[in-house]
């Protein structure tokens, strides 16, 4: 991790923006910016959270949780490609 380098998470994206690095919540799309294709993945990710899991009731189906997950690991390895040594990128698993 680089000097001064907190974790970046990538997670539940409430805030509608899934990857957040201490209280900047728009890591990734202001600061230490994501490429263009990244972003959108994230997002279609995240809108796929938004619209798909029930706070009550959870998910659908056990195909939809799988695929939020699997998708939510490759796109962590991918900000982890994108961002660098500098920085330590984390899976933050909560409703798995």
């Amino acid at each position: 991790m680089g000097v001064g380098q907190g974790p970046v998470e990538v997670g539940i994206p409430y805030t509608g923006w899934p990857v957040r690095k201490d209280s900047d919540y728009e890591f990734g799309l202001t600061t230490h910016k994501l490429s263009n294709e990244l972003v959108r993945q994230l997002l279609e990710w995240a809108r796929f959270f938004n619209y798909t899991y029930d706070d009550e009731n959870g998910w659908p189906s056990e195909e939809a949780k799988n695929y939020y997950v699997s998708t939510g690991e490759a796109l962590t390895k991918r900000v982890r490609q994108e961002l660098g040594p500098d920085f330590t990128v984390q899976r933050v698993p909560e409703l798995e």
